[in-house]
């Protein structure tokens, strides 16, 4: 069997390469092996050479590169990125392990509602994993090393997903497996001016607590009018639909539809909401909403005025609840590190549309980060 070790591209100098005192340590103090010895190096970016050792010193070893040969495990054509939800004690390392051996490129450990991980720890973990992620390319035959990151907020990593290729979700419930009603998938992709996202999920959701046989279909697609992501002016029109049941005659059914404008100076939104409803054993419920939404501003930073109305339905079938709520205030933003800092005061009234009631009048006070 001939042994193999890691090299840093950098430690490579024409016909020779030097290995550092990390791997000088286990060539020398674990394997026993010694001058004249037949090896292999990899440089982590996917290129393997057979070597002869040459000389060894306290904190490095030098090899005589021989020749370029292929990996003994070609990588996969799939750039995948693997995001997982970190895990408690050393379940992590496992899923680290498995990665490199399935061809993965990159592993992001994620920061979860329900993940146990403190993120101080996790980030002292890192380095750990980094160091399980190259035994196992040596043991597996990997030229390519995986480059582990993070950890990484769960919200961010969806919003950073900016690429253009192929992104696939799993969830699963906890106690429930095997069933018929535990895994939900999705499938997202992105072009320059639109992306998709449909997925299949338990009950009212993948967080639906009950075990029953019913799915959720979800659906969101988003145009974008300019395909160029930094032009000051931009323009999206999204939509939103869910298909699902309470139970085989109870619908739950909810489809959104939001367009928006803004630039340096100004941001307009109008949003439109239609729901059939059931959720208990009685009749279908009819509900409908429209939102419009305003801001003018000086800029990024600086003052800023905004209005919002809001015309809300819950009945179809009575006349006398729909509700209207008004909103209007100012705000002021002022750049913090690389995000912003907001601080909003607005007046919210609320009245019956039937007959003009007053129903809620507040006052709010609100501070605003941006990240």
């Amino acid at each position: 069997m001939t042994h193999r070790f890691y090299a840093m591209p950098e430690s490579f100098r024409d016909d020779r390469v030097l290995l550092d005192r990390g791997e000088t340590r286990h060539l020398r103090d674990v394997l026993r092996l010694d001058v004249g010895a037949n090896v292999i190096v990899f440089d982590g970016c996917g290129r393997e050479f057979s070597c002869t050792v040459t000389a060894m010193r306290k904190a490095e070893t030098e090899l005589l590169v021989i020749s370029e040969q292929p990996a003994a495990s070609p990588e996969s054509a799939l750039e995948i990125t693997l995001a997982a939800a970190m895990l408690k004690g050393e379940k992590f390392d496992l899923v680290v392990q498995k990665a490199v051996e399935l061809g993965v490129r990159r592993l992001i450990a994620l920061n979860t509602i329900r993940c146990d991980v403190k993120i101080k720890e996790s980030t002292k973990r890192i380095d750990r994993w980094r160091k399980i992620a190259l035994e196992a390319s040596k043991q597996s035959g990997r030229a390519q090393l995986m480059e582990v990151s993070g950890p990484v907020e769960f919200d961010t990593f969806i919003d950073d997903l900016h690429s253009g290729g192929t992104a696939v979700m799993f969830a699963e419930r906890e106690g429930l497996i095997p069933g018929p009603s535990d895994v939900g998938a999705s499938f997202w992709t992105r072009g320059e001016r639109a992306e998709f996202h449909v997925g299949i999920y338990n009950g009212e959701g993948y967080g639906r607590a009950e075990e029953d046989k019913y799915k959720s279909v979800q659906g969101r697609a988003t145009v974008r009018a300019y395909a160029d992501a930094t032009a000051e002016t931009s323009v999206h029109i999204s939509g939103f639909y869910s298909y699902g049941w309470y139970a085989r005659d109870r619908p739950r059914n909810l489809g959104i539809v939001m367009a928006t404008y803004e630039q340096p100076h100004a941001v307009v939104t109008a949003q439109y909401l239609s729901a059939t409803d059931n959720p208990f054993v009685a009749r279908d419920v009819q509900r409908r909403g429209m939102s419009f939404f305003g801001e003018g501003r000086k800029g990024p930073t600086g003052w800023a005025g905004i209005g919002r109305l809001d015309l809300f339905d819950p009945d179809g079938s009575n006349g006398t609840d729909s509700q209207r709520r008004y909103m209007f205030g100012g705000a002021h933003w002022s750049q913090w590190g690389r995000g912003r800092l907001g601080v909003v005061v607005s007046l919210e009234q609320l009245y019956r549309t039937a007959n003009s009631q007053l129903l809620e009048r507040r006052l709010l006070a609100q501070t605003l980060i941006e990240f």
